[in-house]
């Protein structure tokens, strides 16, 4: 039997490919949400707990391509909407959709915001 190495837990970093330069005034990038759920369960029956729950939560993680940066208070409000908060969201400068999509096929976008600001369905989104 093959064994792997076993973790507590992983990270993933993503990585602009603006460069270093260009970063503050590049205007397409990358919008990234997090959220952390929290919810009390019924606890199973061999799990001792305080009375009979247990706490578990789950992370999710959303992603936004934004066209033009100074229209990214229209995606920040737009996750909101979602029940994200604003303090766990980061823009990152990336120079197409398309690249960010080869180099991170499994991260697509859920929204995007068009260079004149409008919201509309990402590749991400529920139902495409």
């Amino acid at each position: 039997m093959t064994r792997c190495r076993v973790v507590h837990q992983t990270s993933r970093a993503f990585v602009t490919d603006v460069r270093p330069s260009c970063r503050g005034s590049h205007p397409s990038g990358v919008l990234h949400a997090f959220r952390s759920t929290v919810w009390t369960v019924a606890a199973p029956k061999l799990l001792i707990q305080s009375g009979n729950s247990c706490k578990s939560s789950r992370e999710e993680h959303a992603f936004a391509w934004i066209e033009n940066s100074a229209h990214l208070e229209s995606a920040l409000s737009h996750f909101e909407t979602c029940s994200f908060d604003r303090k766990r969201m980061v823009f990152m400068p990336y120079s197409a959709k398309e690249n960010w999509l080869e180099r991170y096929p499994q991260f697509l976008p859920v929204f995007e915001c068009t260079q004149d600001g409008n919201i509309v369905a990402g590749l991400g989104a529920l139902g495409s």
